[in-house]
């Protein structure tokens, strides 16, 4: 379902509001009823007369009671409540899509129907035909691209023929629509958040690499137990590089949570062996910060000793 399909079944019918003002209104109006009712047989046993002029000064009018006048003030109050939600209903009719919507609908729909688009993306699957402005305003690779004289320039192609084609379309989409789908939560399915990461870093197209890192945890942390754990390690230090720290942060910091009982898999042991990065990240995410950050260079032989937690939750 669409965000503005949501957004039109949240937003309730013209009948549920009549029938929501009408239950909020029933009491008011019985509260004045009663009122009123007190004071037509107060004014009848009384037998009270209009106010008589004393020396051409007309008498003052009896002002209503306390409780009249709050029974007057709620009245007027919901009057002026009724009328503003009148209102917020009828531009809610004239403007039924949230304006903050709409600049991400315009470029979903542009993309879709390739409207106004001025160069090429070709993978080895697909084209896209897509917009320069929108290219260059989300990744830092196009921008370059675009404002020199680069071949792709001239020719308004760009081949990527050598990328996933699925990570391409990932990322052209994402760039019109700051968002993708892809549920499959299993060890093929974090791989494939980690190849767009990397192709989030490659294309300079930072807000990619922020989603796809979130949804490579998510699943991570949902089907641990389920992946081929040596084939996600392979992928997450094979296709991002070791200044880049985000991804393999976020990876060592799942894994340390499991790691008493990796200790003794023998393809996990083995993956330290072949991955020596991945070996002191993990290390790092299990000793404690003050411990990385301490200044050794004043105390050079005098190092405190480190032992494994009873909990085995790290270094302390």
């Amino acid at each position: 379902m669409s965000d503005l399909e949501q957004k039109r079944r949240d937003t309730p019918s013209m009948m549920e509001l009549t029938i929501s003002r009408l239950k909020s209104a029933v009491p008011l109006l019985l509260r004045k009823a009663k009122k009123q009712l007190a004071a037509l047989k107060s004014k009848k046993s009384s037998n009270a007369q209009q106010p008589q002029e004393q020396d051409g000064v007309p008498e003052k009018a009896q002002e209503p009671p306390e409780d009249d006048k709050d029974g007057l003030e709620d009245l007027k109050n919901f009057s002026e409540g009724e009328n503003n939600r009148e209102v917020e209903q009828e531009k809610r009719d004239l403007w039924p899509v949230d304006p903050a919507l709409l600049p991400k609908l315009e470029l979903k729909r542009h993309f879709d129907s390739s409207k106004f688009a001025d160069i090429t993306i070709k993978t080895s699957e697909k084209e896209f035909k897509v917009h320069k402005i929108v290219l260059s305003c989300h990744s830092e690779y196009f921008a370059r691209m675009l404002e020199g004289r680069w071949k792709e320039t001239v020719n308004n192609l760009v081949i990527l023929e050598e990328e996933d084609p699925r990570v391409i379309e990932t990322m052209i989409r994402f760039m019109y629509e700051h968002h993708y789908q892809h549920e499959d939560e299993t060890t093929q399915g974090v791989i494939f958040h980690t190849m767009v990461y990397a192709a989030g870093e490659k294309y300079g197209i930072a807000l990619l690499k922020t989603y796809a890192a979130s949804k490579f945890e998510n699943v991570l942390h949902y089907c641990f137990r389920t992946i081929d754990l040596p084939s996600v390690i392979a992928a997450v230090y094979t296709s991002t590089v070791s200044t880049d720290k985000v991804l393999r942060d976020r990876f060592s910091q799942v894994v340390k949570r499991r790691i008493e009982h990796l200790m003794g898999d023998e393809r996990f042991m083995e993956m330290l062996e072949q991955y020596p990065t991945f070996s002191i990240d993990m290390l790092e995410s299990m000793i404690p910060k003050w411990v990385l950050a301490r200044d050794h260079s004043s105390s050079c032989c005098h190092h405190d000793h480190l032992a494994w937690s009873q909990d085995n939750s790290g270094w302390v």
